[in-house]
């Protein structure tokens, strides 16, 4: 039983002093916690809920954080692309129409991408109705100003007709009675 108690003490020593120095697994699973901390805090910061470990191994884990991470990087990136173009759009619309109310509100959820889509067609639709519009009022501003030269034209032209015979007239009169 003596050899049985050194043994077994040994094997006590031997674990505790292994357990107190740190190896390269250990430094491994120290990096790899902390490295799905930072992910896990990436997602969080994007507003989405990172997924679950559930049985994977760190390693898998952790790339399926970072394809996670990527998708929601080119979500977001996505999403801001469409909302400049709708920004765009609608300043072009204010721009050519002050008083005009753009077709699409903001108050409407960001992340539905099918309505984004939707709100981005009816503003091109509304920008070029506007432009349609403004084009056809100074199509018309310029057809009432060309009338109304061509007008002045004429009338200026009579009153010419009207004072060269009168000038004849009296040259006439005058001859008769020289």
């Amino acid at each position: 039983m003596n050899k049985l108690t050194k043994i077994i003490l040994t094997f006590l020593l031997l674990v505790t002093v292994a357990m107190g120095y740190s190896t390269v697994a250990m430094a491994d699973s120290k990096s790899e916690k902390q490295l799905i901390t930072e992910l896990e805090l990436e997602i969080e910061v994007l507003g989405v809920t990172p997924i679950k470990k559930g049985l994977k191994s760190r390693k898998k884990y952790i790339s399926a954080l970072k394809e996670q991470l990527e998708e929601i990087q080119k979500q977001k990136e996505k999403e801001a692309k469409k909302q400049a173009v709708m920004d765009d759009l609608r300043k072009q619309i204010i721009d050519l129409s002050p008083d005009a109310k753009p077709v699409t509100d903001d108050s409407t959820d960001v992340a539905d991408e099918l309505d984004k889509d939707k709100d981005i067609i009816a503003l091109k639709k509304q920008l070029e109705d506007i432009k349609k519009a403004k084009e056809t009022a100074d199509e018309n501003k310029k057809a009432k100003q060309k009338k109304a030269d061509e007008k002045k034209k004429a009338e200026k032209n009579k009153a010419e007709e009207k004072r060269k015979k009168a000038d004849e007239k009296k040259k006439s009169d005058d001859k008769k009675q020289d």
